[in-house]
This record gives C-alpha cells, sequence and structure tokens, in this order.
C-alpha cells in the first residue's frame, strides 16, 4: 500500500513550482481552549517530521506549549487530494538541547528569503505597528537566526488522505502505533 509520505511528496512534485502547494493551514488549541488557525508555510523534513518556521513571540508558541497536539489541512490543487495530518508540534528554539535539531534551525534560516529574515526582528507579532520602541531591526551579521526564529517540527501520528480525482472518491486512514509502525486502512470518504 501507498504509504502518506510518499503520498505527500507526489503532490508536491504534481504541483511544481507553485507556491501555494507549500501553503498549509494548522490548527492550534488556544490558551482559552478555542481553535485558531492559521495558515504556514511547509519548509522539509527532519526525519520523519515536517518542518514550519514561527516568530517565537507569535501565539502559536504559546498555544504549542500548553497544547502540543495540532493538526494541519493541506490541500493540493492539481491532483484534487487533501490530507490531514494530526500528531505533536515541538518548537526548537535557540536553546534546544537537542544539536541535530539546533543544526536543522539554523539550515531552514539560510533558506529564506531576507525579506522572511526581516520579519524575524521587528516588532512583536500582533502588536500595534505605531507602539513605541518596536521598530523593525536587521537579522544578526553572522548569519545565525536570532532567537525569536522558531523552526516548528509536526510529529505525525494520524493521517487521512482523500483522493476526490476518482469517482467514487477514495480516502485512506494511516496511523502510527506504540511501536512506531505505520498501518494504513480505506475507509468510506
Amino acid at each position: 500500500m501507498v504509504t502518506w509520505q510518499s503520498t505527500l511528496e507526489a503532490n508536491l512534485a504534481a504541483d511544481g513550482d507553485d507556491p501555494a502547494a507549500r501553503w498549509v493551514q494548522l490548527a492550534t488549541v488556544g490558551l482559552d481552549g478555542a481553535p485558531a488557525v492559521r495558515t504556514v508555510v511547509y519548509r522539509g523534513r527532519f526525519g520523519e517530521g515536517l518542518l514550519f518556521t514561527s516568530d517565537t513571540r507569535a501565539a502559536k508558541l504559546r498555544h504549542i506549549a500548553h497544547e502540543p497536539r495540532v493538526e494541519l489541512a493541506w490541500y493540493f490543487a492539481a491532483t484534487r487530494q487533501q490530507l490531514r495530518i494530526a500528531g505533536k508540534m515541538e518548537a526548537v528554539v535557540g536553546d534546544t538541547p537537542d544539536p541535530a535539531k539546533r543544526r536543522r534551525r539554523a539550515e531552514v534560516w539560510k533558506t529564506l528569503s531576507g525579506e522572511v529574515r526581516a520579519g524575524f526582528v521587528g516588532g512583536p507579532p500582533g502588536r500595534p505597528l505605531d507602539e513605541p520602541g518596536l521598530g523593525g531591526s536587521t537579522p544578526p551579521a553572522d548569519g545565525a537566526p536570532p532567537l525569536t526564529f522558531a523552526l516548528l517540527v509536526l510529529w505525525p501520528e494520524r493521517v487521512d488522505h482523500v483522493e476526490l480525482k476518482p469517482s467514487p472518491h477514495q480516502r485512506t486512514l494511516h496511523a502510527v502505533d506504540a511501536a512506531g509502525r505505520w498501518h494504513a486502512r480505506a475507509v468510506h470518504p
């Protein structure tokens, strides 16, 4: 049976250079228990983990610290397929103990455009633009990520894959067991 990982890679390849193929809707649980959803950009893999980025001052970091279980919805227009991926999200920041994760954080930072990097050294997300003392700055000269840069790693535990092109639609549920093995099951759409 086809794995969800190969399905993801095939869908990314089918959408070619379309940047929208990397835009994903990420849902977290707010501190008040309410759902919060926003679009994030897929930045690659770290082993089994899916990578995204965030400003450490953003609300989503507080949400993830409070409740690391998240879900994302990823729709691929070229193939008319959707992947809903649920799991635990981890924030990798400057003082993360694992050197491999810190290294991957620095690698992803280097791939970002200057415009995206500049967003991590401006005022805190959500604060008024005219608030005193919150003017922009420049990224560190040594090329290292600023403390405000977080690499988000989603460690998938469940994937719901729906193919909308065939008639009837096809749906497969993938889940990881306690031993870390993935199992897939075709279900009614």
